[in-house]
């Protein structure tokens, strides 16, 4: 139960970093200007984060195991 708790926190702490990452350092760069544009994009930076944090949860977990 513990575990499940921190890997779910892992995951919140992970997504919110990648996705400051993303927001600093390419979206307010990007030349999207219409409602549409900024709502798909919007999602495939949370979709791309959500799967990069995952990711990066699942290796520090595997690794502190190991």
């Amino acid at each position: 139960m513990a575990k499940t708790i921190v890997k779910y926190i892992l995951y919140i702490i992970f997504t919110l970093i990648y996705l400051w990452l993303i927001q600093t350092f390419i979206w307010n760069h990007l030349p999207i200007h219409s409602s549409a544009g900024v709502t798909i994009g919007s999602i495939i930076v949370f979709i791309i984060s959500a799967v990069l944090a995952i990711l990066t949860s699942d290796k520090i977990i595997k690794m502190l195991k190991g």
